[in-house]
């Protein structure tokens, strides 16, 4: 299979791009807004990218599958894109102009054996279940796009059932089906929770090395600073790396709050008191590998020293879901209140989210897209990862 990824201003260049570059048997895999240019996340552009794949067979041989047959039609005067092409990318096909009911009863079969083989191709990239061929389309492609986002296998099932169910029997039909899917995925995502106020409130965030953990609460602290006009502390622990220290000293500088350094335990209490008289105190702990036990004792008795009002784990999306579990499992006896996910723009799809708040029934806070500070951030969307796990 040949992969290829294209930056243009707007979706219908990207998708010329894909069809003069890759042809017309290209399916796409993934779109995504970015950032192109700038300087130190400034004055950049936002593009529109798409992950597109075809075939490497589709450039030397004949497609080996059999055409199905079609009614037949007039010749038509210019080539267009067909629907299986425009739906792989949620773009509803236009209808096609009928001058009679058999050339229009022409036209629907065309489209219906188009969604056919659209559906076989993506079930044969994602690996559909056996028991997604005895689904009706929609209900096909809705379970691609679920598995495709990174939503596990059982849950993906479960959820298109359950949707499925819903439209059969409580009125409606399948054309209902997209609109009860974002119903239901909204109710289970629940409600973002983001930081609370109030005077001295501690908010502590935990996590694994390489989460961008001390990145976002600099850019947790800009936007409760700049756009919230709150009164903002810091304090790290962080000590273990110098240059997590020095990063976090220059972002306090630039905002112009305080910055407190604590090397062991004992000076925590201090730091804190000289602080209280401020809106939000944001906490950043060292970055602890799951798996040593003796470095989670450590960060736990730090936590209970602290007594933070809200704390927050920082998962990466780019995570496997084995190791985001390995990861959940380990923090959870530290009692954290919320998740915070790092890496939207990075990450294959936002799947992880709805995995985790399902198991652990936690709730969203924050989403962080980029390197920028303090642009960046943003309270969890759930319409947003709705719209992205669904496809649309």
């Amino acid at each position: 299979m040949r992969i290829k990824k294209y930056v243009a201003r707007t979706l219908p260049e990207a998708m010329a791009q894909v069809k003069t570059d890759l042809g017309s048997d290209a399916v796409i895999l993934h779109t995504a807004e970015v950032k192109v240019g700038g300087w130190f996340g400034l004055f950049s552009q936002r593009m529109i990218q798409v992950m597109a794949a075809v075939e490497q067979e589709a450039f030397t041989r004949p497609d080996p599958r059999p055409v199905p047959a079609q009614p037949a039609r007039p010749p038509q005067p210019a080539q267009r894109p067909q629907p299986a092409q425009l739906a792989t990318v949620g773009i509803a096909p236009p209808p096609a102009a009928t001058a009679t009911t058999a050339e229009a009863n022409g036209a629907l079969a065309t489209q219906v054996a188009d969604m056919k083989i659209m559906i076989t191709e993506l079930m044969d990239r994602v690996s559909l279940p056996p028991d997604a061929r005895r689904l009706e389309p929609e209900f096909q492609h809705m379970l691609t796009a679920l598995l495709s986002s990174g939503v596990l296998e059982p849950e993906a099932m479960a959820f298109v059932q359950k949707v499925r169910s819903a439209c059969l029997k409580e009125g409606g039909g399948i054309a209902e089906a997209g609109d009860r899917a974002r119903a239901l995925m909204l109710k289970q995502l629940g409600t973002a929770q983001p930081v609370e106020p109030g005077r001295g409130r501690v908010v502590a965030l935990v996590g694994p090395t390489g989460v961008g953990k001390t990145t976002t609460l600099a850019k947790l602290a800009a936007h409760l600073a700049l756009q919230r006009q709150m009164q903002i502390a810091l304090i790290t622990a962080d000590t273990y790396r110098v240059a997590a220290v020095d990063q976090l000293r220059t972002y306090a500088d630039i905002l112009g709050v305080p910055l407190e350094v604590v090397y062991e335990e004992c000076e925590l209490g201090a730091a804190l008191e000289r602080q209280r008289h401020r809106d939000m105190i944001l906490v950043d702990t060292a970055g602890r590998s799951p798996h040593n036990q003796e470095h989670m004792a450590e960060l736990n008795t730090y936590l209970q020293t602290l007594g933070a009002d809200e704390t927050y784990l920082v998962m990466s999306l780019t995570s496997g879901y084995r190791d985001a579990l390995r990861v959940v499992d380990n923090y959870l006896p530290l009692g954290f209140d919320r998740f915070l996910f790092t890496k939207w723009d990075e990450a294959a799809g936002p799947g992880l989210i709805y995995n985790l708040v399902r198991k652990y029934k936690r709730p969203l806070s924050y989403i962080t897209n980029g390197q920028s500070v303090p642009e960046d951030i943003e309270v969890a969307d759930p319409a947003k990862i709705t719209q992205a796990i669904l496809g649309e």
